[in-house]
């Protein structure tokens, strides 16, 4: 996990928990230096609130290896996820350096809903193994992550990673069609606008009544 800001170290986390090995990076070293801290505050919460079973948290923090090193990070991994800044030079700059540190069956996701995998993958020889995951904040929480392969992403790709998601107890979606936000972002959008909407209008509706009550049945606008 490349990135341990509000997505990486949940995503970390999820991994640990389902009983893989992760390897963690981020250019902020007090976040690698926190990293540990922070899920074994989520652990403790999650076990309180019977969220999940009772859990050794030692163990699982013994399977999260904390790296001050990116190519150290990526070393002997089996599969990437991005979780660093959105901006798109930098994810690009990111992946073009994972070609040559990654073994050829690595696969290579991005946690981003802001570009899509085509764009990031441009020029790049991995782009076969290269796709979106994107996970919902809080990633340890939310069991839906949706994955969205690029026209250069191999069948094997998409099947390795649905499988893999799977094995962490997720729930993946398939998207066959990248568009902006993906789909659960853009129909969240359009729950919040009916929301504000329907928030309106029971306002409206409570200003009429008070003016038939003050008016005695008699509506005066």
């Amino acid at each position: 996990v490349i990135g341990l800001g509000t997505m990486g170290h949940g995503i970390a986390q999820t991994v640990a928990l389902a009983g893989g090995q992760v390897r963690a990076f981020d250019i902020n070293a007090k976040d690698v230096q926190d990293l540990h801290s922070r899920v074994s505050r989520n652990l403790a919460v999650m076990v309180e609130e019977e969220t999940i079973p009772e859990v050794n948290i030692e163990e699982v923090l013994s399977r999260i290896i904390c790296c001050h090193d990116e190519m150290d990070a990526l070393t002997g991994v089996d599969f990437v996820v991005e979780a660093i800044a959105e901006e798109l030079e930098l994810k690009q700059a990111f992946f073009s350096r994972c070609e040559a540190a990654v073994s050829s069956k690595t696969i290579l996701a991005s946690n981003t809903s802001s570009f899509p995998m085509s764009k990031i993958a441009e020029g790049l020889e991995t782009s076969s193994r290269m796709l979106n995951t994107h996970w919902f904040n809080p990633p340890h929480v939310i069991p839906v992550v949706e994955v969205i392969p690029c026209a250069q992403t191999s069948p094997e790709t998409i099947n390795r990673t649905i499988r893999f998601l799977k094995e962490l107890g997720k729930h993946p979606v398939r998207i066959n069609q990248e568009v902006p936000g993906f789909v659960l972002n853009r129909l969240q959008i359009r729950f919040r606008s009916l929301i504000h909407f329907m928030v309106d209008l029971l306002k409206y509706f409570v200003f009429i009544a008070l003016k038939l009550m003050v008016h005695g049945g008699r509506l005066t606008l």
